[in-house]
């Protein structure tokens, strides 16, 4: 499994980059701890007062080793989690929900489960809807498409073909407003 080196810094402080672990896919939560996908699943990174960074296991992976092709969206409020795993076929939308362990302090719980083979979803910042590139397959990653899914409804809509373009060129990475 491929792994990157996941640093943070402090730009405001002028801090130089400080190692937290390996793994992808990382993102910030709004407690400014970090998810991480790594061999084991997805894991929530916390800093102690010393500066130092503790993995908390969040989330097993199914099959016993997250991928780099596996995507993830945390919504602008951490309230909802996008996971899309093209080699199940399978796009999931969890919600956070408080735990009663201090340490970890949340976990999640599965709101939809769509099949669909695709990469980068990501969630609209008043957690409306759910946007990512979706393909044929896993094995056929032709038929590109840009698919928003309404999330109270679990409807489905393809605002764009993207075949024109090289579906590993192709990234959803945030929502723009009119």
């Amino acid at each position: 499994v491929e792994t990157w080196n996941i640093y943070v810094a402090d730009a405001a402080a002028g801090s130089g980059p400080k190692f937290v672990t390996t793994g992808y896919s990382p993102l910030f939560m709004p407690d400014e701890s970090i998810l991480v996908l790594n061999k084991s699943g997805l894991v929530r990174y916390v800093e102690d007062e010393s500066g130092e960074w503790t993995g908390l296991p969040v989330i097993p992976v199914s099959n016993g080793v997250a991928e780099t092709n596996m995507k993830l969206d945390i919504s602008d409020d951490g309230s909802l989690l996008a996971w899309s795993d093209i080699d199940n076929g399978e796009l999931y939308l969890l919600r956070t929900v408080p735990r009663e362990d201090p340490v970890v302090g949340f976990g999640f719980e599965a709101v939809f489960t769509w099949r669909a083979a695709g990469f980068w979803p990501v969630i609209s910042p008043d957690n409306r809807y759910l946007a990512f590139e979706e393909v044929n397959s896993a094995d056929d990653l032709t038929g590109q498409r840009l698919v928003v899914f309404e999330l109270q409804t679990g409807e489905k809509q393809v605002l764009a073909d993207l075949t024109p373009y090289h579906q590993e060129a192709l990234y959803v990475t945030d929502w723009l407003e009119n």
